[in-house]
C-alpha cells in the first residue's frame, strides 16, 4: 500500500470499528468504497469546505451577505453524521456516496432563513416533516421567529418579478408548489407576463395571482417573441409594451 492506501485503510477500519480480521481484509480490497478529505479534520472545516463548494455541488448555498453568520461548526457537525465519516489525524474519512437510484423532486425556490445568528437553507416546496427539520435547525418554533434573508427561483427571471414584502415561509412553501404546476403545464411564462403587467408590490399578490392564473384573460396577456415581451393586439392601453422579460434562450 501506498501511503495514502494506508492513510484511508486505518480511517475505513476506524469507521467501521472492526476488529475482525476477515473483514479487515474486506476492507484492505474495497479502499474504492471510502475516500478520504485531508484538509478537512474539525466540524468548522467540514462547514466552511461544505459552503465553498456549493457551487459546485448546487446545496448549501447561502448569500455572500449571511456567510458571517453562518455557524459552519453546527453545519459541519450535521453533515458529519449525515454522511456518516469521521475524523482521523490524516483527515475526514467516509464512505463514496452511490448514485440516487430516483431523481430528487424538482425544486421551484430557495429561502435563506436566520434565527439568532444561525442561517439556514430551505428548498421548497417542502413537506411537513423537511419544515420541521427546519424550524429544529434554527431552533424556533414557529417560522415567524425566522427572519427569510432572501428568496431565490430557480427561474431567475422571477427574481425580478417577485417582491419580497410580505412573505411567509408557509406562502413561499405554497408558491413553489404552484411554480412547479406552471412548469409542468408549460403556463410559467404567461404568470411571467402577468407579473409583468400587473406589477404587484407585494408576495401575497404575487401568490395570488399565480393561484388564479387559470382565470386571467389570455387575451389581456402580453406575447413573448424571442423573449421580448410584446403587446397583444387588443390590449394596446396595458402598460409594458416592449419591456424585456427573458432573454433569447433561457431554460423555462
Amino acid at each position: 500500500m501506498t501511503q495514502e492506501e494506508q492513510r484511508l485503510f486505518s480511517g475505513a477500519l476506524e469507521l467501521e470499528c472492526t476488529g475482525d480480521l476477515d473483514f479487515a481484509v474486506h476492507v484492505a480490497n474495497s479502499l474504492d468504497r471510502y475516500e478520504i478529505f485531508p484538509k478537512i479534520k474539525t466540524d468548522e472545516e467540514l462547514g466552511r469546505f461544505l459552503v465553498d463548494t456549493a457551487f459546485i455541488t448546487g446545496k448549501f448555498r447561502f448569500p455572500k451577505e449571511a456567510r458571517p453568520y453562518l455557524d459552519y461548526a453546527r453545519i459541519g457537525a450535521e453533515q458529519r453524521d449525515a454522511l456518516g465519516g469521521i475524523y482521523t489525524p490524516h483527515g475526514l474519512v467516509k464512505r463514496r456516496e452511490e448514485a440516487p437510484v430516483q431523481e430528487e423532486t424538482p425544486k421551484a425556490m430557495l429561502l435563506t432563513l436566520t434565527a439568532s445568528e444561525q442561517s439556514y437553507p430551505l428548498v421548497l416546496p417542502a413537506s411537513e416533516k423537511q419544515l420541521g427539520q427546519a424550524k429544529e435547525s434554527l431552533r424556533i418554533e414557529d417560522f415567524a421567529q425566522a427572519v427569510i434573508a432572501s428568496a431565490e427561483y430557480t427561474a431567475p427571471y422571477l427574481n425580478r418579478l417577485i417582491p419580497m414584502d410580505s412573505i411567509t415561509v408557509e406562502d413561499a412553501n405554497e408558491m413553489a408548489l404552484c411554480l412547479q404546476r406552471l412548469k409542468k403545464d408549460g403556463e410559467i411564462m404567461k404568470y411571467c407576463a402577468a407579473l409583468e403587467v400587473e406589477e404587484p408590490s407585494t408576495f401575497t399578490e404575487a401568490l395570488d395571482m399565480v393561484i388564479d392564473i387559470d382565470d386571467y384573460p389570455r387575451s389581456g396577456v402580453p406575447r413573448l417573441r424571442a423573449g421580448i415581451l410584446v403587446q397583444a393586439p387588443d390590449t394596446a392601453d396595458i402598460p409594458g409594451e416592449g419591456r424585456l422579460l427573458v432573454a433569447p434562450g433561457d431554460a423555462l
